[in-house]
């Protein structure tokens, strides 16, 4: 379904040797090799070994990881994989204190992966109240920025707890508040050196009149498309999306973000709750409810921005794969090229616009006293580039024509 959805040929796989890509854990998130295995055994694929870098410990394997391995591998079939396992000591869910030493482990590694999803972060408050400053953000920054330099691309998901982050647990989501009133931006996706990914599900009810009742004549809609993952949509948690804090809107996202700043205006969160001025995530969104992995030797549904992620990785290095072959370099930060395109006539092909959804509510996997249901303020989708799905959900066959072309 998620080949068949995004347009990615059935059977395609990466024939460069020098392309890469990875997952990247924390957490003491491990992987079993058995389970990788069988999930490709029931995908109907050829299997390959990943590259493990770091601890792991295929006795105790963990969902997140095990999510992020088999997708990020079922998409990116037949490129050389990495899981990339990161320890050591830090606060408590110390997710967010690792990701600046995975980091510095990318700095020495004289040949990275050139695509590496991350499904880990905390909000920008969360980091300052950890460390009593922004500096560990700004450090980060500065290495995501010599990662883009370096050709390499950096994918994170936008979170799974909506534009106020409340109401998670065990995801190290730090100070978010209770009313869900103050937006909390959740970082590293939010960086403008970073591709964020939002999420979608499948859907018939794709365009908002699909939304209404009628009294009389119920309009049935039948064609399968994507809606934006929320509470208000019938999930149990909310996809990661708004306006960084601390980041200006980069000049390559400007012009999109003043679009939507236009057609929004009237649906706006109070001013005092967020900066409109800041960098808006996530650029881009795929599937990431109700997918399948192999985990303990069981079949079982899971999802999040972290199946997102690894979605969407697997895309970008397969079209990497097809630049190599050319003899053309990795795509490094895709973000301005991207958006470039984004008033161009061949924007309604490369991204399908994603127009029903929102993310005003939290994660009701760890809701309890005293988190409301619903969130009173939020974002919601329009046309054309929005902080829920960015700029929508990739259709393989156009964005690969389009970044194959660039030199």
């Amino acid at each position: 379904m998620v080949y068949e959805m995004y347009d990615i040929p059935l059977g395609l796989r990466g024939m460069h040797p020098n392309n890469s890509q990875s997952v990247v854990a924390f957490e003491e998130q491990y992987i079993s090799l058995e389970d990788l295995k069988s999930f490709f055994n029931f995908a109907g694929m050829p299997y390959q070994d990943p590259v493990i870098i770091g601890k792991n410990d295929p006795t105790n394997p963990g969902g997140e990881s095990t999510l992020d391995i088999q997708w990020v591998m079922a998409i990116g079939a037949g490129i050389p994989s990495y899981f990339w396992s990161v320890s050591g000591p830090g606060p408590v869910h110390g997710g967010g204190a690792y990701i600046l030493t995975w980091a510095m482990q990318i700095a020495d590694t004289l040949y990275p992966p050139l695509v590496t999803s991350i499904s880990y972060g905390d909000t920008e408050q969360g980091f300052f109240d950890k460390f009593g400053n922004y500096s560990y953000i700004d450090r980060m920054n500065d290495e995501l920025s010599k990662m883009a330099l370096r050709g390499l691309t950096v994918i994170a998901g936008s979170g799974d707890a909506g534009a106020s982050n409340v109401g998670e647990a065990g995801n190290d989501i730090s100070d978010t508040d209770p009313t869900c009133t103050p937006m909390r931006p959740f970082f590293p996706s939010n960086s403008p050196y970073v591709l964020s990914v939002s999420s979608t599900f499948f859907s018939v009810n794709t365009l908002p009149i699909c939304q209404q009742k009628f009294e009389d004549h119920p309009l049935v809609c039948s064609e399968v498309g994507e809606i934006a993952v929320s509470v208000r949509q019938g999930t149990h948690w909310t996809t990661g999306g708004g306006f960084s804090n601390l980041t200006a809107t980069p000049v390559w996202q400007q012009q999109a973000v003043n679009n939507y700043l236009n057609l929004a205006a009237g649906t706006l969160p109070p001013s005092q709750y967020w900066n409109s001025a800041g960098r808006g995530y996530p650029d881009v969104a795929t599937v990431g409810f109700n997918l399948f992995v192999v985990w303990g030797g069981n079949i079982v549904s899971i999802g999040g921005t972290s199946a997102s992620g690894p979605i969407l990785a697997g895309i970008i290095a397969m079209i990497n794969d097809l630049r190599l072959q050319r003899n053309k370099g990795p795509l490094g930060l895709i973000n301005p090229v991207l958006y470039a395109q984004h008033t161009a006539s061949i924007q309604n092909l490369i991204f399908k616009d994603i127009v029903v959804g929102e993310n005003f509510d939290g994660d009701l996997q760890a809701r309890d006293s005293p988190y409301p249901t619903f969130c009173p303020y939020g974002f919601i989708t329009q046309v054309g580039w929005d902080p829920v799905t960015g700029l929508g959900t990739p259709n393989f066959r156009y964005l690969s024509e389009y970044l194959t072309s660039l030199n």
